[in-house]
């Protein structure tokens, strides 16, 4: 039986980059969420990883705003703070997923299929970490983002999520109706929310 093979995912030589040369880090991320057709799987999924270690990452209290725009019909609005926020984050998928909508509603189908072929490559990049098993959990740096894997590329429906140690289990239901667990590890999430970057 042919092994598996995976994207690597180190996050101590990922942080040693972004400090050794930030800007070319940012660059990579750009030219990720640009669609740059160069970029080798491997480049975005680090790009995707040392976004986690700009500054500035996961603003709860601007993801409030947009949600509060979006819920008021503030398209114009939302979409210049999408953009304010992607300029600093540029591979935040929930803020892809977010102006997606956004150019779907207000009919920018130009835009959308960018950004949607933006998102997919970076939702192969990511489910190339792992398989979702316990053994080979896939790597996020965000647990919204598990919901947008498993919702947007595998097309499983999440039921609940537990804890085990640094991953998350999710128990979903696939588009068959089977029931199954899919592991997701979030060291760098739980990093992220003891404030430790």
């Amino acid at each position: 039986m042919k092994e598996k093979k995976f994207v690597k995912v180190d996050y101590e030589s990922i942080k040693k980059e972004v400090e050794a040369d930030p800007e070319g880090m940012v660059a990579l991320a750009n030219r990720a969420a640009a669609g740059d057709p160069k970029l080798k799987l491997e480049d975005v999924a680090k790009a995707y990883y040392a976004c986690s270690y700009f500054k500035g990452f996961c603003r709860p209290d601007s993801t409030m705003e947009l949600h509060k725009l979006s819920s008021m019909g503030k398209y114009d609005e939302l979409l210049e703070k999408l953009n304010e926020e992607l300029a600093l984050e540029p591979l935040w998928l929930g803020g892809l997923m977010q102006k997606i909508e956004v150019c779907r509603t207000v009919g920018d189908i130009g835009e959308l299929m960018q950004l949607d072929e933006v998102i997919q490559h970076l939702l192969v990049a990511i489910s190339k970490t792992g398989d979702g098993t316990k053994e080979h959990p896939y790597y996020v740096t965000s647990v919204d983002d598990e919901y947008i894997l498993l919702r947007n590329l595998l097309c499983m429906e999440p039921l609940g999520q537990g804890l085990m140690g640094h991953c998350d289990v999710m128990k979903v239901e696939t588009l068959h109706g089977e029931k199954r667990d899919v592991w997701f590890e979030i060291s760098r999430v739980l990093e992220i929310e003891r404030g430790l970057s």
